[in-house]
Formats: C-alpha cells, sequence, structure tokens
C-alpha cells in the first residue's frame, strides 16, 4: 500500500493547549503514536515526517485522506465527531484507533507497506540501534516544540530542513550506509539544539540514579553497566558486601565502569537503618563502616551521601562533613514525607550551624511513560525558577521503559533537552548555587510505624525500648572500660584491650541486628524472640567491665591484719553525667544513701551516712536542689522533726488521695480511676502534669466524634491500690485495675501501675503493664494503648529529642525516644519515654505515648515525669542507663573521686575513647561532645590528669582548627548550638 501521509490525532487545538498531565496509558498512545513514523521504513515509505491535527475540529476534508493513515489515541477518540471517522474511511483513509503502545503499532503499519525496492533492506534486516535513534530524533522533536511553548516562545525549528535531514536519515539507515546515517541523524539533533538556544542557551542538567539492592544484583546490573555512561548508583555498604560475595562477575563488571570513569557510587551506610531512630552513635558507626566497605572492595568511598529508603534528620549535614562527603541527596524513593524546596540545588543547613551542599529534586520514575510526556512541562518549570536547571531520573536496573532509553539516546546527539552528567560533576559545576534551606525535625515525617504493622514486624514499639536499652548499656560498658584503660595506662601495666574491643563490637552488631535484618528491613516475628539469654550476656558483660574498674580503682592489698588490709567497704560506681543518689540496702528502705559524683565513684563504709560529692569538684548545689528545702516549703521554715513518709493514703473533707512525694514533688493519685490527678512541686501550687492509661478505640467501637474526644478512648477504673513502700528513701504505690469503654461498660483490658519516688531524684517513675482483652485495629497512630498525659499551661512549648538534641516542635506524630519536654516560663516538666518513640499530640495540651499497637507483644513498659531537671537531656540517658553492682573493696586512697568534670551541663559526651600509642601506652584521650539545648556553649573539661595539648578533629580523625585552650589543666572547648564534635587531648608529659 502506498501510504501518501502519515497523520496524527491529538487531544488539543495547538501544542500550547496540549495537555501533558495524562493518565499512563493515554500518554503511552500519544508517544507511540508520534514516534511510530520514525521508523526508518515507515518513514522512507512516506516521504516526509508524521504530521498532526486537532481532534475536536480535524483540519483535514474527509474526503482529501485518500491514502493517509489516521492514528487515533484513545483521549484524541473522546473528542472527534464519530461522523468525521466514517467519512474518512469513505475517502480512502486508513484508521488505526485500538493500539496499546509501540509494539502493537509498529507492526500494523508495517504491514500495510509495500515491500521494499532495493538497495533498501526490508524491516526485519534494519539495525534496531539506529530505529532507536531515529525515534529519539522523533521524541526529540516533539518534547523541544512543546518545551519552547511551554517557556512562552514560538518555534524556530526549521521544519523544512528538519524534514529533510530525517528523511535522509531514514534512507541512509536503510542502505546500511552507518556512515551517512550517523552524519543526517547528527544533523537533525544539531537542529533540535539551535531551536532550544534560540530561546535558552543554557544547556539543563540531567541526573541518572539506578537504584541497587541485593535483589537487583546479577543480570539486570550486568546489563546497566555495560551501558553507556554517565551513570550512578545508589547503593548501601551492605549491598556492595553481598555483591563482592556473592556475585564476582558484577563486582567485575562495577569495578571496569568505575574504572573507566562512566560510573560513579553514591551512598556511605552500610545498612539503610531507619537513621532517625537510631542513636547518633550508632548512626556514626554504621557510616563508618559503610564507608570502609566501599573504600575496602572498591578502593574508593562514596563523595556523595545518599540513600533510596526514608531517613533524614537536621544533624545529617554535620555528620556528613565531619565524614568528609562533599554533597547529599536531599531525597528519599518510597514513603515517607521530607520537605521540598523549589530549587534542585540547596546548601541544607543542619545542627550545629554546618551546611553541605545538596540535591533536592525529587525524582522522575524512570520506569512509566507519564513522566516522559510530562518532561516539557518539568523541564520549563526548572528552567524557570532553577539556579541550575536540574532533572533526576531514578530506576531499577534494566527496568527503565523504552522512552527514558530514547531520551538518554537524544542525549548522546544533542544537549537540546539536558545534559546527562554524573553526580560528583553535577556538585562540582554548580558549586555555590541554590539556596539556604534549614529543616527541624518537625519537616521530616517517617513511615516507621505504618510500615512495621503492615508488613506485620513483631514488637513494632518494644523493639526500640529493647534498642535503646542494650546500647545505654553497651555505651556504659565502653565508658567503663576507658575509665579503666586510662587509669591502667597510666601505672603502665601494659594490658591489651584489643579482644575487648572486637568483642563489644560483636555485641553492638548484634544490637543492631536485632532491630533490622541484613537488608535493612525490620525483623519479624520469626527472627526476633525475646531474647533472654542475649540480655544476660549483656548485663554478664557489664559486670565483668564493673568489678575490672573496682579492682583498678581500689586494688587489692596484700595485709594480712585488718589494720593492715584496712577497712572493707562497698565501691559504688557511675559512669554517667548525671550525679546519683545510691541507696544502699534498698529492699528494706531503710539503708544509708551516698551521692556518687558524675563519671566518678564513692565508697561508703560501713558506719557510713549520707554523702556529698567528691571533694574539689563539687559543683554549687542550687536552693532547690537542698534536700530538706522542699520540706520547708510544704511545711513551714520550722525545723523538722520527722520529715512525712513518702507514700501515705490521706483523708481530707471525707475525700480520700493517695499521695506520693519527696523533696521535688507531690504526686496525687485519684482513688476511682488509678491516674495521677496532679503533680506539683514545692514553688508553684498549679497543677503540672496528670497521667492516666487508655485504650484509644478502634473506629468502628467509638462514637463519630472529633478526633481527641475523650468518648474515643476507655476510662480507668482502680480496683486496689496498695502502698509497697512508704520510705525513707523509696516511696512506691501499686495501682491494679480496668480500662472500661465508656459506651457499654465493658472491660477491655487489665492494668498495673507501680509508681515510684526516690529520695534524692527529680523523676517520677512508671512502671505499666497491660493486659488485653480487646487488641487495637487498623492504622496504630489510630488506634492502641497508650499512657496519655495532659498538662495545663496551654502557652507551653512542646521539645522532642532528636538524638540527644532537644528541638522545639509543634508536629502531631512526633517520634522522640529519649524526651518529650513541656516548658512554660515557670517550670519544666519532662517526660521520659524510656525508648518509647511514638507519641501523638492532640490540641495544646494533650500527647499520647504509644505503648500497645497491632503487632505488639511485650506487656511491661518503663517510664518516668521529671520535674525541673538541672539537664533533661543527661537525665534521659540515666533513665536509659543499667543498674551497677556495688563491690566490696578496702577503702581506697580516695573515698570519692571524679574522672572528668564538665563545668557545662547542655553538653553530653556521646563516646570516650582512649588515645593509644605504639607501645601501648594511653597517651591522652578522645571525646565526642554534642551540645543538647541550642545554645552557644564554651564547655571547660576537668580531668583526673592534667592535660597538655588538645585539638578538635572531624570524626576521620584529622584535625579541623588551631589547639584549643588548655586553662588550669583542662580543655576549653567553644560549642555552637546542637554542634557535635571530636576533641582528642594528650596528658601532660
Amino acid at each position: 500500500m502506498k501510504i501518501r501521509r502519515l497523520i496524527v490525532l491529538l487531544p488539543c487545538y495547538s501544542l500550547e493547549d496540549l495537555s501533558l498531565r495524562q493518565k499512563p496509558a493515554d500518554a503511552e498512545q500519544l508517544l507511540a503514536a508520534w514516534t511510530v513514523g520514525y521508523h526508518p521504513s515507515i518513514l522512507a515509505a512516506v516521504g516526509k515526517v508524521p504530521c498532526w491535527t486537532q481532534a475536536d475540529h480535524p483540519d483535514e476534508e474527509p474526503d482529501h485522506l485518500d491514502g493517509a493513515v489516521v492514528l487515533v489515541p484513545r483521549e484524541s477518540e473522546k473528542r472527534t465527531p464519530e461522523a468525521w471517522f466514517e467519512t474518512a474511511e469513505k475517502g480512502g483513509s486508513t484508521l488505526i484507533r485500538d493500539f496499546t503502545g509501540l509494539d502493537d503499532l509498529t507492526p500494523r503499519l508495517l504491514e500495510l507497506l509495500d515491500p521494499p525496492e532495493a538497495p533498501f533492506l526490508p524491516p526485519e534486516r534494519v539495525d534496531p540501534e539506529r530505529v532507536a535513534d531515529l525515534r529519539a530524533l522523533g521524541m526529540g522533536y516533539l518534547l523541544t516544540e512543546l518545551l519552547t511553548r511551554q517557556l512562552r516562545y514560538m518555534s524556530s525549528l526549521d521544519e523544512t530542513q528538519f524534514d529533510t535531514t530525517a528523511l535522509c536519515a531514514a534512507e541512509a539507515i536503510l542502505r546500511g550506509d552507518a556512515e551517512s546515517a550517523a552524519e543526517r541523524l547528527q544533523a537533525g539533533f544539531d537542529l533540535l539544539t539551535e531551536s532550544r538556544e534560540y530561546f535558552y542557551p543554557v544547556e539543563g542538567l540531567l541526573l541518572d540514579l539506578t537504584l541497587v539492592a541485593r535483589s537487583t544484583l546479577g543480570e539486570p546490573l550486568r546489563r546497566e553497566l555495560a551501558g553507556q555512561g554517565p551513570m550512578n548508583l545508589l547503593l548501601s555498604g551492605e549491598t556492595l558486601d553481598a555483591c563482592a560475595q556473592g556475585d564476582p562477575e558484577t563486582m567485575t563488571a562495577l569495578q571496569k565502569g568505575l574504572a573507566d570513569e562512566r560510573v560513579q557510587v553514591i551512598g556511605g551506610e552500610f545498612l539503610e537503618t531507619p537513621l532517625p531512630l537510631m542513636t547518633r552513635e550508632g548512626t556514626l558507626a554504621n557510616l563508618r563502616r559503610g564507608l570502609e566497605t566501599f573504600d575496602r572492595l572498591l578502593k574508593v568511598r562514596p563523595k556523595i551521601f545518599g540513600r533510596r529508603r526514608f531517613g533524614l534528620a537536621p544533624f545529617l549535614p554535620g555528620l556528613l562533613k565531619q565524614l568528609g562527603f562533599e554533597g547529599a541527596l536531599h531525597i528519599t524513593i518510597g514513603e515517607g514525607r521530607i520537605p521540598e524546596s523549589n530549587q534542585s540545588k540547596i546548601s541544607w543547613d543542619g545542627h550545629g550551624q554546618t551546611a553541605i551542599e545538596a540535591l533536592a529534586r525529587v525524582p522522575l520514575d524512570g520506569s512509566k511513560t507519564a513522566p516522559f510526556f510530562r518532561l516539557p512541562e518539568r523541564l520549563g518549570d526548572s528552567l524557570d525558577f532553577d539556579h541550575a536547571s536540574t532533572l533526576v531520573f531514578a530506576h531499577w536496573p534494566s527496568m527503565a521503559c523504552r522512552w527514558y532509553d530514547l531520551f538518554k539516546r537524544i542525549d548522546r546527539y544533542s544537549p537540546s533537552l539536558g545534559r546527562f552528567i554524573s553526580v560528583e560533576q553535577y556538585f562540582e559545576d554548580t558549586v555555590g548555587s541554590g539556596q539556604s534551606a534549614e529543616y527541624t525535625a518537625d519537616d521530616y515525617r517517617s513511615p516507621y510505624l505504618e510500615q512495621a504493622v503492615d508488613e506485620g514486624v513483631a514488637d513494632p514499639i518494644s523493639r526500640w525500648a529493647r534498642y535503646y536499652r542494650r546500647e545505654a548499656a553497651l555505651e556504659t560498658i565502653r565508658t567503663l572500660d576507658f575509665f579503666a584503660q586510662v587509669i591502667d595506662g597510666e601505672r603502665g601495666s601494659g594490658k591489651d584491650w584489643s579482644d575487648d574491643a572486637v568483642a563489644l563490637e560483636s555485641l553492638a552488631r548484634t544490637v543492631e541486628g536485632r532491630v533490622l535484618d541484613p537488608s535493612g528491613e525490620p525483623i519479624d516475628a520469626r527472627k526476633e524472640p525475646e531474647s533472654v539469654e542475649f540480655d544476660d550476656e549483656i548485663d554478664g558483660r557489664l559486670s565483668v567491665s564493673a568489678a575490672r574498674l573496682a579492682s583498678t580503682i581500689a586494688p587489692e592489698t596484700k595485709g594480712e591484719t585488718a589494720e593492715e588490709t584496712g577497712e572493707v567497704g562497698e565501691l559504688c560506681l557511675n559512669p554517667g553525667a548525671l550525679t546519683e543518689k545510691k541507696v544502699l540496702l534498698e529492699g528494706s528502705g531503710n539503708g544509708p544513701t551516698a551521692d556518687v559524683p558524675a563519671f566518678g565513684f564513692a565508697w561508703i563504709g560501713s558506719d557510713a551516712t549520707d554523702q556529698s560529692e567528691a571533694p574539689g569538684h563539687a559543683r554549687k548545689t542550687d536552693k532547690k536542689e537542698k534536700s530538706s528545702a522542699g520540706w520547708k516549703r510544704l511545711f513551714g521554715a520550722k525545723k523538722i522533726k520527722q520529715e512525712p513518709p513518702l507514700a501515705e493514703r490521706v483523708v481530707e473533707k471525707e475525700r480520700t488521695t493517695f499521695r506520693l512525694r519527696n523533696e521535688f514533688f507531690e504526686a496525687a493519685i485519684d482513688p476511682i480511676t488509678g491516674a495521677v490527678r496532679a503533680i506539683h512541686d514545692y514553688t508553684h501550687r498549679a497543677n503540672r502534669l496528670a497521667e492516666q492509661i487508655a485504650m484509644r478505640l478502634p473506629r468502628s467501637r467509638r462514637p463519630a466524634t472529633d478526633d481527641d474526644d475523650e468518648a474515643a478512648y476507655t476510662v480507668m477504673a482502680a480496683d486496689r491500690i496498695e502502698i509497697d513502700s512508704a520510705g525513707p528513701n523509696v516511696g512506691r504505690l501499686t495501682i491494679e485495675g480496668r480500662l472500661v469503654d465508656r459506651q457499654t461498660g465493658t472491660a477491655v483490658a487489665r492494668f498495673e501501675k507501680r509508681l515510684t519516688a526516690r529520695r534524692g531524684s527529680r523523676v517520677l517513675e512508671m512502671d505499666v503493664q497491660i493486659t488485653p482483652d480487646w487488641m487495637p485495629e487498623g492504622n496504630p497512630w489510630d488506634s492502641y494503648y497508650g499512657v496519655r498525659f495532659a498538662w495545663g499551661d496551654a502557652t507551653a512549648d512542646l521539645v522532642r529529642d532528636v538524638q540527644l538534641a532537644g528541638e522545639p516542635t509543634e508536629a502531631v506524630r512526633l517520634e522522640s525516644a529519649h524526651r518529650v519536654e513541656i516548658r512554660s516560663e515557670k517550670f519544666q516538666t519532662t517526660i521520659l519515654p524510656g525508648g518509647l518513640p511514638y507519641h501523638r499530640r492532640f490540641g495544646l495540651r494533650k500527647m499520647d505515648t504509644l505503648l500497645v499497637v497491632p503487632g505488639e507483644r511485650a506487656r511491661r513498659f518503663r517510664l518516668g515525669i521529671g520535674i525541673d531537671l538541672p539537664s533533661s537531656s543527661r537525665s534521659a540517658m540515666a533513665f536509659f542507663g543499667p543498674e551497677l553492682p556495688v563491690f566490696p573493696v578496702v577503702c581506697p586512697k580516695s573515698q570519692s573521686g571524679v574522672f572528668f568534670h564538665f563545668n557545662r551541663r547542655n553538653v553530653v559526651a556521646t563516646r570516650w575513647e582512649p588515645t593509644v600509642e605504639e607501645d601501648g601506652r594511653v597517651s591522652g584521650f578522645r571525646v565526642r561532645l554534642l551540645e543538647t539545648e541550642g545554645k552557644t556553649t564554651e564547655l571547660g573539661i576537668d580531668p583526673f590528669r592534667p592535660v597538655g595539648s588538645a585539638v578538635r578533629t572531624d570524626f576521620l580523625g584529622m584535625p579541623e582548627s588551631e589547639p584549643l585552650a588548655v586553662e588550669n589543666e583542662g580543655v576549653k572547648v567553644p560549642l555552637r548550638p546542637y554542634e557535635w564534635v571530636q576533641i582528642e587531648a594528650k596528658w601532660e608529659t
């Protein structure tokens, strides 16, 4: 059949009003209809490039279409009068209406053609690569014309010359003349480049991201690596390690691509952990392990940080800069919400006033058709508003759609629609461009809880409490070993500590493995039973480290008589940053107490009474903290002969109330419900906080009501309240009861709540046990068992924890495992969730801490309420900390001592490490410090041994600045708000 013309019906009046936001199937049809005519056999047979006409009122008279083939996409068919189709067919035209895409349409058109005459090749013998190149020319023509109109210009393309060039290229391809075909194709693409440069002379920048997971290793990735660059692989260290161990052929192809500079790697982490929920030191260790893996296997480490899953946080820019990264991807693929910028390139400002350049353009899915039909709109917006016009494409290996392949072919011939470059080159070419962007934790919303419930993960909440508890125990072990090592190193015993470090690292990775499987996904019920044996192993290691430090502080004496040996007492250790009041013989509640200084120890003899902090390192005691001050405010300024009990039942005006108190606060417990009705301090009589346990009923079981209405919750009914201990050192109440549905009066669960107030502690401890009859259903953020908190001051600010840094928040859904603070002008109340990370806020005065959601097996939980904590970050760390045993030892040279002293409460040490010389001698210490309250600070570190010099380094150990000031044998460290730094100090020789 002789085809005189090939006509495409488009659903528009002109290209200016062609809608680019088409459904995937419609976009596929429109692109197929446009590019099918650029097959060399079809183009040579027709003798001209395809043309188009409007579907609503076709320009062509139906009776003038003899010999024409009209392609009718579904979207156009809806708008074209049916009578026109009938008349067109009668006039001799051929209509092709029902087609799905290019693979369906091409053979149908080729069947209409007469056999080619020599020297033209038949369609089946035409080089498929050249066919794709010519189709790319047709696609480039359409996209360039649409882009011209998106930028409000008229076309400047010489269409006659373009048509002639395209036809000549088709004929050269059919003759098998590769050289002539390449020249003609290049000439056609050059015409498109000239057309685009007329209205926009700057090239757009294009980035290709190939996502790599363990499941995509093998042949799919090898095919991708065999292609032409530039290619950017986004993968984790664990995936790379799996490739090296199980797929050496792909590993060789990857190494070759890197050597040829066609391929670059993006990443950094070993595992793509739920990063915002991990500990700060755990995140650093994961990144270090990942970088070591890249360096070991590829002899190169990523310069650009990136991850596929959700997992960005405000502290990342500073951490990445400390590890030597030059840029980052401020994008993730999949669920979760991250803040979007109107710029592709930003300066990502994070905690510590540290910024890193970041790519913030959301990627287009390279496996789908619709984004490529919409490309002119995306390109137009980027050219209009970007400092550096950028488009990013993401896809799995060998899973990109045909339109992405054609789009990349355009780039090989012409930058008319942009230029593909490597990610490192992108950051080099755009250095300094883009705007500054500072995001808070509220700007990110993770999908972790919903994902865990949907995937049937075991213990979606309590697994995090176990993780933090175990991490705190491991950090305590490290600190105990550090103190022992620096003392041991001073004495020159020469003990080799390397085996201990290796064993501890193995334990740490096991702790991480209890939260994640090797692919980075949360573990399921089959892989994580409650592991008592594992916790016993950690406790055993903790006891060994504590005993070793105790023996280092108080070495065994060689005397044979009591006079030679000295008095034997009990040694209490405190490796934390918060002074502890240790209660001995706590079972009776009548034992002596001792203040054990932070980073120190205290020895208590047999005739011990209350002890104070270590001489020489004791900080000034705030008047509010004096043990008798609270009682005086409550009972008058006269001398108190007998302090009131810490727990008691009170009857006032025929109304019964249970009270729990110490020198800092008093809590009133409702005898009917068992809820904490009010918490007061002795300065302000306003109710600071109320608490109750409740189930937020599934929507199917509650009346239609507002989201925060009380009708959505059960009520508490107390069956028994017992005073377990009235003091003098520990006050404790146990409350048992039911959670009752308000509507039916049915009990949905039983509860047991144990409230503890300790002398000298500003924390009201809560141990909660729930035995459900009804389990929550559906969305875990909308149906759960939880602890409800309410406060009276609607003007109070809420502060969430971002890996120990306190950041103001207005979010409804909070992730904060260490603390949530309620701050007002008069006081500060801190909720210590004990590793329970998920909280939901209602209005200005209420918040729920989630305990049990679908899939949760734990039934016992520990929380705390802190009253005016001097350092809430340190208190939060101490709340996780393990209980250390006391050791019967001979009195050391000093009955108490401090290894290190900080003069600022808003700074915590996240890790202590000794610096060891080649001969095994401990020459000093390394410490990572975090400012937690958003304040500019100068920290003074006063160690037990004089410091000779100190310097600030990055997390790779490279010095960052001039030496730090050494004053009075200690170190002065300036810190910016929320800054996390590493300091190395050497002892004075």
